[in-house]
C-alpha cells in the first residue's frame, strides 16, 4: 500500500509541536510535581506569545509609529514647519 504524504506530514509534524510544547512545559515545572502554579503558566504564555512571529512584526510596527510620532511631536514644536495644531 501507499500513504498519503500530506496526511503524513501533518501528522509528524502534529507530534512534534506536541513533543516540542511537552519538553517546554515541563521545563518550566521547576517543582517536578507535572503541575504548573499560576505565575509559571502565565510566564510561559507570555514567553510563548512573545516569540510569535506575528508579534515581531506587531513590534516592528509599533517601533515605528514611536518614531515617527517623536519626530512629528518635535515638528510641532518648530514653527517654520508649518504644521497646524488640532
Amino acid at each position: 500500500g501507499a500513504i498519503g504524504i500530506f496526511p503524513l506530514f501533518h501528522y509528524i509534524n502534529g507530534k512534534s509541536q506536541m513533543l516540542n510544547t511537552y519538553i517546554q512545559l515541563h521545563e518550566r515545572d521547576t517543582g517536578g510535581t507535572g503541575y504548573l502554579n499560576e505565575k509559571q503558566l502565565s510566564q510561559y504564555i507570555i514567553d510563548t506569545v512573545r516569540d510569535l512571529p506575528v508579534m515581531q512584526n506587531l513590534r516592528t510596527a509599533f517601533e515605528t509609529v514611536e518614531r515617527h510620532s517623536y519626530y512629528i511631536e518635535q515638528a510641532r514644536h518648530t514653527p517654520y514647519l508649518g504644521m497646524i495644531e488640532d
